[in-house]
């Protein structure tokens, strides 16, 4: 009886991709060299791997791989470090709790809420970093007098203020802090295709007032904020330097 060619199995591994039955369990093809990191791996390891696997980009506790799993702390320990060994998993500490080590695919970059996002270093708000950002973006709108997100973006990238990867979203951050401060005024749905555009604020607000020493007021990431988030009243820098005040 002769063997199935190649074409059938490609066939039928694609088949098994496409239409998965619930219940079944079906075989998946993996690349070569993922195959050779997980040759030998014991069963412990593949029942964490599977679970990193579907943490995705927001990783997991060893606390959670425990449970999920049902193996004691030694055995996860020793399968995570096995797993590290052969670099298919990382462990990353997020902004939330920088002591607790989180674990993930290797391949995989932390989600936002676990590092912070653009405005944070090692764990920690860069205050100096966002406020020059805000400088910039105030100076992008002074010389264009209107200017919409995109206008910013783009000013930003051009001048090179920054090598960090600012997404459309962190920028208008930037720009909703102006805002806040009165330093700039949102005129929405005045651009092209009813886009909101930034203009230069028409009667600012003294340095210092009501809602700029109020911390909240300005926070850049306040929509974040919430106890035992990546953002927390316990963490705030904003907060530190106004009760020190």
């Amino acid at each position: 009886m002769s063997r199935a060619g190649p074409d059938i199995e490609e066939k039928i591994l694609a088949l098994c991709r496409k239409h998965p039955l619930d219940g079944v369990e079906v075989y998946q093809e993996i690349a070569v060299d993922e195959a050779a990191k997980q040759r030998g791996l014991g069963k412990e390891d593949h029942l964490v791997l599977q679970e990193l696997k579907a943490a995705g980009s927001k990783g997991m506790w060893t606390k959670t791989l425990r449970r999920n799993t049902n193996l004691a702390p030694a055995l996860v320990a020793r399968a995570l470090k096995n797993l590290e060994t052969r670099q298919l998993v990382k462990s990353i500490k997020g902004v939330q709790n920088a002591t607790k080590k989180l674990y993930m695919l290797a391949e995989l970059e932390p989600a936002k809420e676990l590092t912070g996002g653009a405005w944070y270093t090692d764990q920690n708000f860069d205050l100096e970093f966002f406020s020059v950002l805000q400088r910039a973006s105030r100076m992008c709108i002074g010389e264009t007098r209107l200017a919409t997100l995109d206008d910013v973006a783009s000013y930003l990238r051009d001048k090179q203020i920054t090598n960090v990867e600012l997404r459309d979203e962190d920028v208008l951050s930037v720009l909703r802090t102006l805002e806040y401060e009165r330093a700039i005024e949102c005129r929405r749905g005045l651009g092209e295709d009813d886009e909101d555009v930034f203009r230069e604020e028409r009667l600012p607000l003294p340095e210092r007032h009501a809602a700029t020493a109020f911390p909240c007021g300005i926070c850049p990431v306040i929509g974040d904020c919430v106890d035992d988030g990546p953002v927390s009243p316990a963490t705030c820098p904003y907060w530190k330097q106004y009760l020190d005040f």
